[in-house]
């Protein structure tokens, strides 16, 4: 039997329902006080500890240490360096030309109603140029310059996925997008208990301009870690309501009857709802996390066991 406690690295506080694993499937979650107890096999083991926002840390131990301290670092890289680039998307190493990002901060002090005036002197080598004298004519926009020789001076313009759509300016500033980040999972430590309701807490934060169009409903995921059967329950949140800034989010789970006793593992599902796009998980919404998001499925892993009873 292992005993131990985990803690954050620069604070050394206590750091609530980590899950603490070994290879094989055994694993355990930490209470709310970091504290820990996992049946483990005798003999030298790698000890998996890892937490939601933190660097997941592999250590070697002894099958009967106690009263181990296990320090996770924050991980500061929680958020993929994927660049949007209209048509597609990349990730920073794979880009071979220059992407300048113009937040919504920037256009505050811009009264114009024309694109090329809002993004005048915004970008490093675009040229905006008045070529007409007429008041409220739209300003032509250069973006490579007259050094081009086959390729035409003005941008591509993509508008919601139409390449050479047409956009409305006074728009712009209320549909710069949304990324979403799971900063903190609060679990309790106790299972679900059939004719009890399973409550806990996720704390989001929109790094974004904007909340969702569309709707998305979120539901929780319980897959059982040993048959691979799914249950669904309803996450009761609007998705479209995740304006900018910190999101609190209560999950209720009312106990079910039909779900058998186990270990489910928990996932976030937030696919849209429009019929030809729900269940695709290329157009469900991803966690700016690492290590959260199930290319196959389209659901976020929340990284944390729950017991059934």
């Amino acid at each position: 039997m292992l005993t131990g406690k985990v803690t954050t690295l620069k604070e050394g506080t206590s750091l609530p329902n980590a899950t603490v694993s070994v290879s094989g499937g055994r694993e355990a979650a930490a209470d709310a006080d970091g504290n820990f107890t996992l049946s483990v096999p005798p003999g030298k083991i790698t000890l998996h500890v890892r937490s939601v926002g933190y660097v997941e840390r592999g250590i070697r131990v002894g099958n009967e240490e106690n009263n181990l301290t296990i320090s996770l670092t924050l991980d500061d890289k929680n958020m993929n360096e994927v660049v949007v680039v209209g048509y597609s998307d990349k990730k920073r190493s794979e880009l071979t030309s220059s992407v300048t990002v113009v937040g919504s901060d920037k256009l505050k002090d811009v009264t114009s109603n024309d694109v090329g005036s809002m993004l005048q002197g915004k970008v490093a080598g675009l040229q905006v140029v008045n070529s007409s004298g007429v008041p409220g004519a739209v300003a032509e926009i250069r973006l490579r310059g007259v050094s081009s020789v086959n390729a035409s001076q003005s941008p591509l313009t993509v508008v919601d996925g139409i390449i050479g759509g047409n956009y409305d300016p006074s728009a712009i500033k209320k549909n710069l997008g949304y990324r979403f980040v799971l900063r903190k999972a609060v679990f309790p430590a106790n299972p679900l208990i059939t004719g009890m309701t399973y409550s806990f807490n996720l704390i989001m934060e929109n790094v974004g301009y904007a909340s969702p169009f569309n709707e998305y409903p979120a539901k929780i995921i319980m897959r059982n870690k040993t048959t691979g059967t799914e249950y669904t329950a309803d996450a009761g949140t609007d998705v479209r309501k995740w304006y900018p800034g910190t999101v609190s989010i209560k999950i209720s789970l009312p106990s079910d009857n039909t779900i058998p006793k186990g270990i489910c593992a928990l996932y976030l599902s937030l696919q849209d709802k429009y019929p030809s796009l729900a269940g695709r998980s290329e157009y469900a919404i991803r966690m700016a996390n690492d290590s959260t998001w199930e290319e196959k499925t389209g659901y976020n892993n929340l990284h944390y066991s729950l017991t059934i009873k």
